[in-house]
């Protein structure tokens, strides 16, 4: 047998029972919520890997619409430009949902918080004249699709799981939603209706799944959760044994039945005596003081927190100084080491966000948008707005002169595309919208009689470090240094073949 097969003494604690995940999922999934709900209300530290999540995955201005193109990617400037106006207009509060006070970039945050806390969140689409672009969204936590409701496919009727009718290839027909929050105090509904019945189409679920088969998420921190409550819980006790140790407290020991104490005394009958600085005074006859000398904080204290958020931080798939918020011995090379793995995750939940939630919701909003009125195009061009691009979120380094600088180098190496480029910057953006305004810029210079495309200095990189410094082989084969500038010029040259190559421009 392999190892972890054995059952022994020091395995017969280990669970080998075969579960499938939706059993899993049947008697697990509301206590975990529940709890996960109460670590994100009371722990600092959980709550700080929610709100990474949320920085990093949507940041302060969302996942913004870049262009939009036909299904064969044909791209119209005039028409994107139309739909991003537009677009921009209805994720304004008033607009963006059915509440009428959630912007755009609010949903998106909630959804990645709720996608990280509960494993699942729903957006229920609602058309009507009484939306300004005919078009918004219900968030609705999932505790409202009807955990309990479920029933085999007999006959005609649907197999029904946690809430989700699906078909006989488990392809969601409709979900089963409560009529209001099972845990809500406020039953304003009086009508009989328990739940309702909406079609799969008109509902949006972010989630992910960890296993085959898997019919809902469950939470993407559930492996933490144990961790976090005990370490809130050992960091409280350590907090108050502290602070009873700094007010060194005592008692007073009676040294015989006749000893009286005429001293203070609380309601309860403890003594009390002052403790000012400085200050000496003679106890009461048959008085005896006990120190009470506890031994807080703990000098393990802090190496043990620093453990216990390594594991957490592990599982939570971030790095522990970004949890902790802890740069102490932190150095260029091993922060960035860090960020990268980080930034890989956060990828990753944009690349399922935009899946999930923002191209479900442009498809619904577009044709909506153009019947409202607020949206003006004609059939033929919303056919070339069929498919959104999106910009995620994009970071910035420590050091961003030598990133900028190796860019540059990069680009005039045909090493890496100035559109790939623009994508990955902070702002990102689109390289036929940013060439347009870089060749606005120059055509207003030129008008002022400004040249802006000499050289520019910029500081060297470092000597060992590779860059400007490193010897560059010529073809004698000796090194030679450059020096020190960058050659905007030639980036602009580059940049026009770029431009285009955008324009179609044969040659």
């Amino acid at each position: 047998m392999y190892q972890a097969a054995r059952t022994d003494l020091l395995t017969a604690d280990w669970n080998i029972s075969i579960t499938s995940a939706n059993a899993e999922n049947l008697v697990s999934a509301i206590a975990i919520r529940a709890r996960m709900r109460q670590l994100e209300r009371d722990e600092a530290y959980f709550r700080r890997m929610l709100r990474l999540y949320q920085n990093n995955v949507v940041g302060h201005r969302g996942f913004r619409l870049k262009k939009v193109t036909g299904i064969d990617g044909a791209y119209d400037r005039d028409i994107s430009k139309k739909v991003r106006a537009a677009w921009h207009e209805y994720l304004l509060p008033e607009n963006c949902t059915t509440y009428g006070n959630m912007s755009g970039v609010q949903v998106q945050r909630l959804g990645v918080r709720c996608f990280k806390r509960d494993g699942v969140i729903l957006f229920r689409e609602h058309i009507g004249p009484q939306f300004p672009f005919g078009y918004a969204l219900e968030p609705i936590e999932v505790d409202r699709l009807d955990h309990w409701w479920n029933r085999p496919a007999v006959g005609t009727a649907n197999q029904i799981q946690f809430g989700i009718e699906m078909d006989r290839l488990k392809k969601p027909l409709a979900m089963w939603i409560l009529t209001r929050h099972p845990g809500d105090v406020f039953a304003w509904r009086t009508g009989p209706e328990y739940r309702e019945r909406v079609p799969a189409g008109e509902v949006i679920m972010w989630h992910d799944f960890d296993r085959a088969e898997q019919i809902i998420g469950m939470p993407d921190l559930c492996a933490v959760a144990c961790r976090m409550n005990m370490l809130s819980k050992y960091e409280e006790s350590e907090a108050v044994a502290s602070r009873a140790a700094a007010a060194k407290g005592g008692w007073f020991k009676r040294m015989g039945t006749e000893a009286k104490y005429e001293g203070p005394e609380t309601p309860g009958g403890d003594k009390i005596m002052d403790a000012t600085p400085g200050e000496w005074e003679e106890l009461p006859i048959g008085m005896e003081p006990v120190e009470r000398n506890p031994t807080h904080p703990n000098d393990a204290y802090p190496d043990f927190i620093k453990g216990q958020l390594r594991g957490a931080s592990a599982g939570a798939g971030l790095s522990y100084n970004a949890v902790a918020n802890d740069l102490e011995g932190v150095n260029y090379s091993s922060i960035r080491a860090g960020l990268l793995e980080d930034r890989e995750q956060f990828k990753y939940d944009q690349e399922l966000g935009i899946s999930s939630l923002m191209n479900r919701w442009y498809e619904g909003w577009m044709p909506m948008a153009v019947l409202s009125g607020r949206l003006e195009l004609t059939v033929k061009e919303m056919d070339r707005a069929r498919r959104a691009h999106w910009q995620p979120r994009r970071w910035d380094w420590v050091d961003p002169v030598k990133d900028v600088t190796g860019k540059v180098m990069e680009m005039e190496a045909h090493i890496t595309p100035l559109r790939r480029i623009i994508s990955e910057d902070e702002d990102g953006g689109d390289i036929e919208e940013i060439l347009a305004e870089m060749q606005e810029d120059m055509e207003m210079a030129e008008e002022y009689g400004i040249d802006i495309s000499g050289q520019v200095s910029t500081p060297k990189i470092p000597p060992g470090e590779p860059g400007e410094d490193a010897p560059a082989q010529n073809g004698n084969g000796k090194g030679k240094k450059s020096n020190g500038h960058v050659d905007v010029g030639a980036a602009l040259r580059t940049m026009e073949k770029y431009a285009r190559f955008a324009a179609n421009d044969p040659e």
